[in-house]
C-alpha cells in the first residue's frame, strides 16, 4: 500500500496514538479490498485493451448479452471469493484495528471516525463507502484504479456501481444496499456524502452517479477543525468556562434548567428557549449547560447567516446539525426570536422538529415570547424567563468580577454603583473591562481602580445607540445652579432618594415581590418655556451620574399609523439597557385632552397615548415628561404620574438668584452692573436671563472686555424682541444714564 502507517511502535502499545492513525489503519484494510477485487476482474472481450474505453465492438456487445446480471462475472448467487492470501491480509487488519481502537477508547483517545459512525449511526457497509471515498482524497492512485474499474479512464472517482462490487457478495445484496445511498440515508441525509451527476449525462441512472465525500468531512477525518462557515462568522464552537453552580442566575432558575442535564441522549431531544433581554446570562447558561452534558456549544450567530445568501435555513441548518454531531456539541442559536415571523416561522418550526429527530440538543435565545407547536410525538419544549438580576445579584456579580477584597473603600462603594446601575451581567462584566482599561490608561504601572474609574466605565458602557433617536444631554447643572421654590426642590430630592435606595426597599425589603409593573419613576415637570424643566432634569442626572436622553414627542409622533409606536419601542428598548434618564419634551404633543372617537386617527392617537404609558410603567428607570401647557393636558394621564413638579415663573427675588447663579467665576463684570434693577424691572425666566447673560458677554467683547450695564440692557432689548416685546419708558430713561445707545 502507498499510505504510509508506522505500526511498530504503536502495535505493541495496542492503540492508536492519534484519530488520523486509526483512519490510515482502516483504508490500509479498504486497500486491501479493492486488491482483492481487482485480482478478480477478468478481460471481457477480444477488443484492443487500449481501447477499450473508446469503441465497443460487435464481440463485446455478444459478451455483454451471454452475462449474467451483475458486475462483473457474478452470477445471481454469490461472487468468486477473494484468494485466500487477501482474505487472510484482510481479516489479520480488520482484527488489529478492532482490537486497537478498543484500547484506544479506554485510553481516552478520540477517535473521529468511531464518532462518525456513533454519531450518525453508520453500518458496517456506510463506513466502508466513506472510506472508499477517502481514499481518493488522500491518494492519487484511486482514480486510475476507479477509472480501470469503471472501464473509463476519465472517471476518476468512485461510483455506486464500485461501491456496491467492492462490499457486497451478490445482486440480492447489491439490490438491498441502495437503501443507504437515498437522499434521506445516513450518509446523504447527514450531508456527510455527495451524489455527483456528470453533467454532459444528465438523469444518470443511480449506479453510474459518482460519491464523493462532503469536503467539511475529508478535513474533520483528517484533523482539521477549520471550516468555511466559520471563517465566515456563522458559527463558532465554545468551551465554558464556567459550571453550572458559577452561573449567576437566580437559583431558582439554575435549578429547573438543570433538571434536564441527564435527559437521555437517544431520546428525541428537548427544545430550550431561553427567553430575556439580552445580558441576562442566556448564552453563559446555555453554554455551562451543554457542559455540564459532556457538551461543547456550537454558537449560530443568526446575523452573519442572514447576509450569507448561499445559507438558507432549509439547506443550512443540517449542515450546522452535522458540525454539532462532528463536534459532540449542542446548539446554541442566539437571538434566534428574530425569525418567528408568518411563513418563517413555519419553516423554523419544521426544520427544529428534524433537529431534535437527529437527537441533537438545541437552546434558543430571544425576547419574544414563543411557543413550539410543532413537535414530534415525545417532544418537550421548554420556556425559561431570565429576568433582570436584581440589585444583590448585580452587587455580587460586581464584587466577583472587581477582585478586590472585602473592606477595601470601592468594594463598598460598588453596593452604590449596583443599586444606581440597572446592569444586566454582560454589561457588568463589560462594564469591569472598561474600568481596568481607564485604570491602566492612567497609570500603566499601578493598575489599581478607584471610583472614579468605574463611574467613568457605567456611563461609557451605557448604550449608546439612543443617540440616533434622541439628543443627548451632558449633564452640567448641579443643585447650586437651580432656582426654584424649597417644595419643588424637595420633591426633585425625592426623586433622587427613590434611585439612591431603590434596591433596598425592592430587594432587602421585599417590594419586589409585590409590584409587577411601575417601579421605575415616572414624573410630570410643568411650567413656563425657560422656568428650569431641563435643568431640574439635568440636576438629577448630575447627582445620579446616570445619562440623560431628551425626546421631543413632537417629532416622535408620526401621522402614519404604527410609525410612532415603532419610534417609541425603540426608544425604550435601548434605555431599557442604557440606565438613562429619559426627558421627553412637548408632552402635550400626545398627552392632549382626549376627545371622542371620530375616525381611525382618532382611535390610533388614543392607541399611541396607551402605548406609551404602557412602556413608562414597564421602564424601570426614571421617564421624565415636559410640557408648557399642563392644563391642555388629559387629567386621567396627569394621575398616572408617580410625581408632578410645577416650575412656577420665578418672582423678583428668584430671579436676583439666577442673575447672581448664572455669571461662571471668569466671567469680568463691571462694577456698575445693577443686578437688582435687571431682577426688579424684568420679568423673565431662567431661560431669558441665560440667554441675556451670553449675549451681553459677546456684546462686551467689542470693547473693554468687561460685561457692563450697557451690555446688558442691549442684549435684554434683543431678548425682548425675540419675545414681541419692547422696552418700558422707565428701562429707556435707565439706559440713557448708562450710556446705551438707543437703537431702533
Amino acid at each position: 500500500m502507498d499510505i504510509a502507517i508506522d505500526n511498530k511502535g504503536h502495535q505493541a502499545l495496542g492503540l492508536f496514538p492519534t484519530s488520523l492513525d486509526h483512519v490510515l489503519a482502516e483504508l490500509e484494510r479498504i486497500d486491501w479490498v479493492i486488491r482483492g477485487r481487482l485480482s478478480q476482474f477478468k478481460d471481457w472481450g477480444n477488443a484492443d485493451k487500449d481501447l477499450r474505453c473508446l469503441f465497443i465492438s460487435e464481440i463485446e456487445i455478444d459478451e455483454f448479452l451471454k452475462k449474467p446480471m451483475g458486475f462483473p462475472e457474478l452470477d445471481q448467487g454469490s461472487s468468486p471469493s477473494l484468494p485466500k492470501w487477501v482474505e487472510a491480509k484482510i481479516e489479520e487488519i480488520s482484527q488489529r484495528n478492532v482490537k486497537r481502537k478498543r484500547e484506544s477508547v479506554f485510553a481516552g483517545i478520540s477517535l473521529r471516525l468511531r464518532n462518525c459512525q456513533e454519531n450518525f449511526k453508520l453500518c458496517e457497509f456506510e463506513t466502508d463507502v466513506l472510506l472508499l471515498g477517502i481514499a481518493s482524497e488522500v491518494n492519487q492512485k484511486y482514480e486510475r484504479i476507479f477509472g480501470y474499474l469503471h472501464d473509463d479512464i476519465t472517471r476518476k472517482r468512485p461510483s455506486v456501481e464500485i461501491a456496491l462490487h467492492l462490499f457486497c457478495q451478490t445482486l440480492r445484496e447489491k439490490i438491498e444496499a441502495r437503501q443507504y445511498f437515498l437522499p434521506g440515508s445516513a450518509l446523504f441525509g447527514n450531508f456527510l456524502m455527495l451524489m455527483v451527476d456528470d453533467p454532459n449525462q444528465p438523469h444518470q441512472p443511480l449506479l453510474s452517479r459518482t460519491l464523493k465525500v462532503e469536503d467539511r468531512l475529508v478535513e474533520y477525518l483528517l484533523g482539521t477543525d477549520e471550516t468555511i462557515l466559520s471563517q465566515d462568522g456563522i458559527f463558532d464552537v465554545k468551551n465554558s468556562p464556567l459550571t453550572m453552580e458559577e452561573v449567576p442566575i437566580p437559583e431558582n432558575l439554575k435549578e429547573a434548567i438543570g433538571r434536564w442535564i441527564n435527559y437521555p441522549t437517544d431520546s428525541v431531544q428537548p427544545i430550550l428557549y431561553f427567553q430575556g433581554p439580552p445580558g441576562v446570562g442566556k448564552q453563559t447558561t446555555a453554554e455551562a449547560f451543554f457542559q455540564a452534558r459532556g457538551l461543547k456549544t456550537l454558537v449560530i450567530h443568526e446575523t452573519a447567516w442572514m447576509k450569507n445568501e448561499g445559507f438558507s435555513l432549509s439547506t443550512g441548518l443540517p449542515v450546522l446539525i452535522r458540525e454539532a454531531k462532528l463536534q459532540g456539541a449542542g446548539i446554541l442559536w442566539v437571538e434566534g426570536d428574530g425569525m418567528i415571523d408568518g411563513e418563517r416561522d413555519n419553516e423554523l418550526q419544521t426544520v427544529l422538529r428534524k433537529v431534535c429527530e437527529q437527537r441533537v440538543p438545541i437552546i434558543i435565545t430571544g425576547h419574544k415570547t414563543w411557543e413550539f407547536t410543532k413537535g414530534v410525538d415525545g417532544q418537550v419544549f421548554l420556556r425559561y424567563e431570565f429576568p433582570r438580576p436584581g440589585c444583590q445579584q448585580r452587587l455580587a456579580h460586581w464584587r466577583k468580577l472587581s477582585g478586590l477584597p472585602e473592606g477595601e473603600k470601592v468594594y463598598e462603594f460598588l453596593e452604590e454603583v449596583a443599586n444606581r446601575y440597572r446592569f444586566t451581567y454582560g454589561q457588568i462584566q463589560e462594564g469591569m473591562t472598561i474600568v481596568r482599561n481607564i485604570a491602566l490608561r492612567r497609570n500603566p504601572k499601578r493598575r489599581q481602580i478607584s471610583q472614579e474609574d468605574i463611574y467613568e466605565a457605567c456611563r461609557l458602557n451605557s448604550n449608546r445607540k439612543l443617540h440616533s433617536l434622541a439628543q443627548h444631554i451632558n449633564p452640567r447643572y448641579s443643585w447650586k445652579d437651580i432656582v426654584l421654590p424649597e417644595e419643588r426642590l424637595s420633591q426633585l430630592y425625592e426623586v433622587v432618594r427613590f434611585v439612591k435606595y431603590r434596591g433596598i426597599v425592592y430587594d432587602e425589603w421585599g417590594f419586589e415581590k409585590k409590584l409587577s409593573l411601575g417601579k421605575g419613576v415616572n414624573a410630570l415637570f410643568s411650567g413656563p418655556s425657560g422656568t428650569g424643566k431641563t435643568m431640574a432634569a439635568e440636576v438629577i442626572a448630575q447627582e445620579l451620574e446616570l445619562d440623560m436622553y431628551k425626546i421631543d414627542l413632537a417629532k416622535i409622533v408620526s401621522k402614519y399609523i404604527g410609525e410612532t409606536e415603532k419610534n417609541l419601542s425603540r426608544i425604550f428598548e435601548e434605555a431599557g439597557s442604557s440606565n438613562a434618564i429619559l426627558f421627553f419634551d412637548e408632552a402635550d404633543a400626545l398627552f392632549g385632552r382626549r376627545s371622542e372617537v371620530k375616525d381611525s386617527h382618532d382611535r390610533y392617537a388614543n392607541i399611541e397615548v396607551g402605548y406609551l404609558l404602557q412602556k413608562m410603567e414597564d421602564y424601570e428607570g426614571i421617564v421624565i415628561l415636559g410640557t408648557n401647557f399642563r392644563k391642555n393636558l388629559d387629567e386621567a394621564f396627569v394621575r398616572r404620574m408617580h410625581t408632578t413638579i410645577e416650575f412656577p415663573f420665578p418672582d423678583e427675588k428668584e430671579r436676583r438668584k439666577i442673575w447672581e447663579k448664572i455669571w461662571p467665576e471668569a466671567t469680568p463684570l463691571n462694577a456698575n452692573v445693577d443686578l437688582d434693577f435687571m431682577a426688579k424691572r424684568f420679568p423673565l425666566t431662567g431661560g431669558n436671563i441665560k440667554n441675556i447673560a451670553v449675549a451681553s458677554s459677546f456684546l462686551a467683547l467689542e470693547n473693554g472686555r468687561e460685561v457692563m450695564m450697557k451690555h446688558l440692557l442691549q442684549a435684554t432689548r434683543r431678548e425682548f424682541q425675540k419675545m414681541g416685546k419692547v422696552l418700558g419708558d422707565e428701562e429707556k430713561v435707565y439706559a440713557d444714564s448708562v450710556g446705551m445707545i438707543i437703537r431702533p
